[in-house]
């Protein structure tokens, strides 16, 4: 609940009532609220009339309706399995929330067994008094019409004739208990004695609970309507006593300490959260402050240039504004083309290579955590059809068949799950990540971008469009919020895709983990580190974009002899002699391929290519003639 500021000078005490909804709910407090839910939904009373009373009996606070509610939906939103939060009151624990912990449980089930036994001995004596009421009324008006003395015997003392009164209930929070009802109770049905009823001299006058007497004819069935009356105020008191029951009390000691304990938890976690609210006030007052002293500079600059001793000089400054700042613009651009250049605007802190290299070693590590925390054991898949189309695509860059072929391979050859798994990983991101072109992915969401690009490629070639999109993109990717907000966006959505093509390898229960909502630990752990490893790639794709340079990557096929120049065995025993055309299992990792400038060159000459806006393809898949012609930079990671 938001606070009101105090926009009044002064305000008396009486004007701030103490918010009752803002009462702390202890441990002891939230059991006893559950026990009695389930109490009055297991017995059929009304629990929104009568929970303000009990609790106040049982905790000795004064919690409000609207309180209890709060405290209710709460409960419901972290623990409801009813659809409607209404429900609750009608189905009680069992359907209305999830089971409690082992500990609440005892403790909730200790305070219904109390509240049990309370309400089967109230309805014990309510009983039992109403009958010997009854029976005590009819001897006494047997007696009084039976008996006809022309002489009237003395009055009986007038503590004898008055009915006792039953005090009124008040719920007194340190005062009020169990002993103090019960004893009441007693104290009435003692008072009423056989000789009041059958007394032969005139009925005496009986008070009321406000002290107003009660006249009683002489007539014969006086004292069966004052007893009827008794006897409906004692049912009225046993139905307040029923329908408010207290549980046997919590030893005080221990609910003081504990509350004492949650009280000063609750204090500290309040304190950091006014500290937080305190320094995001503190931030804002200095945006503020910022702010107002930027528009005092603006309108200060506007009072100089409008106060000026003519409109002539006013122009000529706005003019002189105006060629600064586009001034200040051309030399940024032109250092920004200086950077294209010499190829400094991609990979500034490491290279391609590089960052290659650590993209391979987390996908590595991602497939590691999905085959531990997410299969039960380290079979293959047994399914061999049905599978998606871009799982298929995936397999075509490092098998010659489809995925149902790759399995059985990989039985024959005994290959890992791991192993499998990464090299689908790997083909993936080459796939979705690292291959596609990345302004027209932009152009599919602004076809008027796409427009510009096309005017832009008509007039100053590819050339000069490849020089704007690197320099666009280079100032769109300086803003780090906006760099950090598409990269998180683009890797969640990818990581969804991969795991719902990878679903085959998943037990059934988490076959949709990617479309599911609902994650255990474990597989938000994986999500996770797929979201990261998928984030590592879309960092690597912008300086890849940014950079002058192409590359090609090549998964040697199963079956291809092993060449110590291109490849290196991922088994660390297989290293050493021997192994050099040894046939291949699977191609985990692809070998890395620059083109050089020279051929950069001879393909911008090609017609066809200068009319196309694909001029900046930076990673291509090569085959087995182009490598001939291209520089190693990486080498294939295989299995033997």
């Amino acid at each position: 609940m938001a606070r009101k500021r105090n926009t009044g000078r002064k305000r008396s005490a009486k004007s701030r009532p103490r918010d009752v909804h803002r009462q702390h709910w202890s441990a002891n407090d939230r059991l006893q609220l559950l026990a009695y839910l389930e109490w009055c939904v297991d017995h059929g009373r009304n629990f929104k009339s009568t929970a303000v009373a009990h609790l106040k009996r049982v905790t000795g606070k004064q919690f409000s309706e609207r309180g209890i509610r709060e405290k209710l939906k709460r409960e419901w939103l972290d623990y409801g399995e009813c659809d409607i939060f209404e429900e609750l009151f009608s189905k009680g624990l069992d359907g209305g929330l999830q089971p409690l912990e082992d500990d609440d449980q005892v403790i909730v089930q200790q305070i219904f067994d109390g509240l049990e036994a309370v309400f089967a001995g109230r309805q014990t004596r309510s009983a039992s008094a109403a009958l010997a009421i009854r029976s005590r009324t009819l001897s006494a008006t047997r007696s009084t019409r039976a008996t006809s003395s022309p002489k009237r015997t003395n009055p009986a003392p007038k503590s004898q004739t008055k009915v006792s009164k039953k005090p009124p209930r008040k719920t007194n929070p340190k005062k009020n208990s169990v002993a103090q009802s019960n004893s009441a109770r007693q104290n009435t049905n003692r008072n009423l004695s056989a000789d009041e009823l059958t007394a032969d001299h005139d009925t005496p006058a009986v008070k009321s609970e406000d002290e107003s007497e009660l006249s009683a004819p002489p007539s014969p069935g006086s004292s069966d309507v004052a007893l009827e009356r008794l006897t409906a105020i004692l049912d009225s008191q046993d139905e307040d006593m029923i329908d408010t029951p207290e549980p046997q009390p919590v030893p005080p000691l221990e609910a003081s300490f504990q509350d004492l304990k949650e009280e000063i938890f609750n204090l500290k976690s309040h304190n950091l959260r006014l500290e937080g609210h305190n320094l995001k006030l503190e931030g804002h007052n200095f945006t503020l402050t910022n702010r107002l002293a930027e528009a005092h500079d603006e309108l200060e600059a506007y009072h100089d240039r409008h106060s000026g001793p003519s409109i002539a000089e006013s122009e000529l400054k706005d003019q002189i504004l105006v060629l600064k700042t586009r001034l200040e613009a051309q030399v940024l651009q032109k250092r920004e083309f200086e950077g294209l250049t010499i190829d400094r605007l991609g990979f500034q802190k490491t290279s391609f290579k590089e960052g290659l290299k650590q993209l391979f070693s987390t996908i590595d590590h991602t497939s590691w955590m999905i085959c531990d925390f997410m299969t039960i054991d380290d079979s293959l898949p047994q399914q061999r059809s049905d599978f998606d189309q871009l799982g298929q695509s995936w397999v075509a860059y490092f098998y010659d068949s489809d995925l149902g072929a790759l399995l059985d391979h990989s039985d024959k050859a005994e290959v890992s799950k791991k192993k499998l798994l990464a090299t689908l990983l790997t083909a993936g991101v080459f796939e979705l990540v690292l291959k596609p072109v990345f302004p027209s992915i932009l152009t599919l969401e602004s076809p008027l971008l796409d427009e510009y690009r096309k005017h832009i490629l008509t007039q100053d070639g590819w050339q000069g469009l490849q020089r704007i999109d690197l320099v666009a993109i280079k100032s769109l990717m300086s803003d780090h919020h906006l760099k950090k907000t598409f990269i998180s966006e683009k890797a969640s959505w990818l990581s969804s895709l991969i795991l719902h093509t990878l679903r085959f390898f998943f037990p059934n229960g988490r076959s949709n983990i990617g479309q599911d909502l609902g994650h255990n630990e474990e597989e938000t752990l994986v999500i996770r580190d797929l979201v990261e490893t998928l984030s590592q790639a879309l960092r690597l794709k912008i300086d890849l974009t940014l950079s002058a340079k192409q590359y090609k990557f090549l998964f040697f096929k199963p079956g291809s002899r092993f060449d110590t120049k291109s490849m290196q065995a991922d088994d660390s025993v297989q290293k050493g002699l021997g192994v050099n055309g040894k046939a291949i299992k699977l191609c985990i990792f692809p070998a890395l391929y620059q083109v050089p400038a020279k051929l950069q060159e001879e393909r911008s000459k090609d017609t066809t290519f200068r009319l196309t806006r694909h001029y900046n393809e930076k990673m291509m898949e090569a085959t087995m003639d182009d490598i001939k012609s291209l520089v190693l930079v990486g080498k294939a990671v295989v299995l033997l």
